[in-house]
């Protein structure tokens, strides 16, 4: 999808997603390239999307999005550090 349609890459994420969206009261995506305020850089693209726009306007839901490797070493911090209540 990315490198054959970038600019359908909401809607294609939309179609994907539209058998549980009802059901969600938030949006989480990691996704590849340089995240920002404004929009994701695609590196491999070469193009900016403004992917957080399109994706609030679809969904209608809060939307939370960041780097896939910001988001592994996360994950990976989090199981190896588990939070402890107390």
């Amino acid at each position: 999808v990315i490198h054959s349609n970038l600019h359908g890459l909401a809607e294609c994420l939309y179609q994907l997603c539209s058998g549980w969206v009802e059901q969600a009261d938030h949006l989480a995506i990691a996704c590849t390239g340089q995240v920002q305020r404004e929009g994701v850089g695609f590196l491999s693209a070469k193009q900016q999307l403004p992917l957080q726009q399109q994706l609030r306007q679809l969904f209608k839901l809060p939307l939370t999005i960041i780097n896939d490797a910001a988001a592994a070493a996360f994950a990976e911090f989090v199981t190896l550090h588990p939070f402890k209540e107390g």
